[in-house]
């Protein structure tokens, strides 16, 4: 090849493009993330001028954010100060330096997280500017079909004898912080880039996909709301409602009513605002159900594993996953944020998803992290 040629060669060879080189050069494993977060920005801006609202309103919320963001920090840290601690000396010293290797990515991710958190919430409160609420009676109709004539609520009827407050912990406080940072956790821990890319589309998915595109389609408030709006079907939700009105239900009452402030504008709170269909509670457990079961996969496929135990190992993930997404299923629907079929639909959507993922980034394409 003469020096021509190979300057001809050079020149058409694919580069990678300069933002991601720039983001992988100093913060490595986020280009995914940062790419996802920059055209959600897009997205959430364009969604702000199209409901009429100045700018101006995106950049106070985000500033916002990081406010409360800042408050929680000073609030929890003294407790969480010494968890890191005690955690830091129980890891095993090549997790330790995993972690320490990609601190600046975990910081940068840390705050691209919020950043789409921030948006997201920004955008799901401008849904019912877009389009009105209008589905909850065919919702309500498609539980009754698929549950032959039956109320899935009233089918779940022996979770009655339990606590209303022990149930919401479970339901808002083991999804939180992994539906909040699970890109975070997956660019300090998870070495296999094949897989921490895979989940972290499907993180971005699923708070996109579900919370903001089919929301929209299928504009719905959920049983719990059905009081608060004219047309509710109060009659057919009367044993979500008569949940809020129990002893133990003034933590459920609570929550309800900064959603409905939230929605009626009387409340900044970040997260607040009004979404049944589909349920994202939901998707982000299936998400995390499906990242145990391919961790669990994964490992097994190592060679130092004897086959009856990586057969026991994915086997015993699966179910422990399979149980995982069951109970947010059936939580969602007993404390009346949700109909039976947002469940199932965003189970079924965050399924073919990760398929769908898979099939892109095989797992032949894994590199260490």
């Amino acid at each position: 090849m003469t020096m021509i040629e190979q300057r001809f060669a050079c020149d058409a060879a694919p580069t990678e493009p300069r933002v991601d080189r720039f983001i992988s050069r100093i913060f490595p494993k986020t280009e995914d993330l940062a790419l996802g977060v920059i055209c959600y920005t897009l997205i959430a801006v364009s969604i702000t001028a199209a409901v009429g609202a100045d700018l101006s309103t995106l950049s106070n919320v985000i500033i916002r954010s990081f406010q409360s963001f800042y408050f929680l920090v000073r609030l929890l840290a003294p407790g969480w100060f010494g968890v890191a601690l005690a955690v830091g000396f129980l890891l095993l010293a090549p997790v330790r330096q995993r972690l320490w290797r990609n601190l600046p990515s975990v910081l940068f991710s840390i705050a691209l997280c919020w950043i789409f958190f921030t948006l997201f919430s920004n955008v799901k409160n401008a849904l019912p500017k877009i389009v009105p609420f209008w589905a909850d009676p065919f919702l309500t109709r498609a539980d009754l079909v698929l549950h032959l004539g039956h109320s899935p609520h009233d089918l779940l009827g022996f979770l009655a004898a339990l606590h209303i407050g022990p149930l919401l912990q479970f339901y808002f406080n083991s999804w939180a912080l992994f539906a909040t940072f699970l890109p975070v956790l997956l660019i300090a821990f998870d070495g296999d880039g094949a897989r921490r890319r895979v989940f972290i589309w499907l993180w971005m998915f699923c708070w996109v996909g579900l919370g903001n595109v089919l929301a929209v389609m299928f504009m719905s408030y959920g049983p719990i709301f059905a009081d608060l709006f004219a047309d509710g079907l109060t009659h057919a939700h009367a044993g979500a409602l008569a949940l809020t009105e129990r002893s133990d239900g003034s933590g459920l009452l609570a929550i309800k009513m900064r959603l409905w402030h939230g929605y009626a504008g009387d409340d900044g709170t970040l997260g607040a605002g009004i979404s049944a269909f589909p349920s994202v509670h939901v998707g982000m457990a299936t998400v995390l159900g499906l990242y145990v079961a391919r961790l669990a996969a994964d490992f097994a496929r190592q060679e130092r594993i004897a086959m009856l135990w990586a057969r026991v190992l994915v086997w015993g993930a699966r179910v422990a996953a399979g149980l995982y997404i069951m109970t947010y299923v059936a939580l969602s629907v007993w404390l009346g944020w949700h109909y039976a079929i947002d469940g199932y639909a965003s189970v079924l959507v965050i399924g073919l998803a990760y398929l769908a993922l898979c099939a892109r980034i095989p797992r032949a394409a894994a590199t260490a992290g």
